[in-house]
């Protein structure tokens, strides 16, 4: 599920990159092995993947020393 999440939001955020490397979806069984070859072999979607997937580590780090604070301040 994570990553179909990031999947769509690195297609969606890079119009341009999703136009230049298409691949097209027709659905049926075949259509999650094209999709996982297509990420596998695009270098530029790749590196994008894992700057988003970063981004969500920090943020939840951030998220969890926040939540860590807030309880040992509570009385």
């Amino acid at each position: 599920m994570r990553l179909a999440l990031v999947l769509t939001a690195a297609l969606a955020a890079t119009p341009a990159l999703a136009a230049r490397d298409a691949v097209r979806l027709k659905g049926g069984p075949k259509a999650e092995d094209v999709l996982r070859r297509f990420v596998e072999t695009s270098p530029a979607l790749k590196a994008r993947l894992a700057a988003a997937a970063a981004r969500e580590s920090a943020l939840l780090a951030d998220a969890r020393a926040g939540l860590r604070d807030s309880v040992a301040a509570a009385p």
